[in-house]
């Protein structure tokens, strides 16, 4: 991955405040918004293993469908670095750059790691509103 792609993920927020509080006036309901995390949380890891799992199979067609969906998602929760990276792996496959989309894949499982541990206390509905959120 070039070095400016990674730090520009580098210096992105692992949860956007802004996007969750966007969330939660959209659903209008902090019981829709809870159960949406919840659902998110319980299918990243699945979503992120398919998406290595195609990168790894050099299934181009199903890593670009993955690494899309992931980003979405990862948007609509405010997971920025998430977003990020799943963009960047897409441009690089759509470029038809395999191997640099799967050394960016690297970064996958750390960073949703980090995008859970960030969303579990809104899952758990414990996050305070004043709480800082990297």
């Amino acid at each position: 991955m070039p070095r400016r792609n990674r730090a520009r993920i580098d210096r992105a927020p692992v949860l956007d405040r802004f996007r969750i509080e966007e969330l939660t006036g959209e659903l209008q309901s902090r019981t829709s918004f809870l159960e949406f995390v919840n659902l998110f949380l319980v299918l990243l890891p699945h979503r992120v293993d398919y998406a290595i799992s195609a990168l790894d199979g050099e299934d181009r067609e199903a890593a670009c469908a993955a690494v899309l969906s992931l980003a979405s998602s990862a948007a609509i929760t405010g997971g920025r670095r998430l977003e990020l990276v799943a963009c960047l792996i897409d441009d690089d496959l759509h470029a038809g750059r395999v191997n640099r989309a799967r050394e960016t894949g690297r970064r996958l499982v750390p960073d949703a790691a980090d995008l859970a541990s960030a969303l579990s206390p809104l899952a758990a509905g414990t996050l305070a509103a004043g709480s800082r959120i990297i």
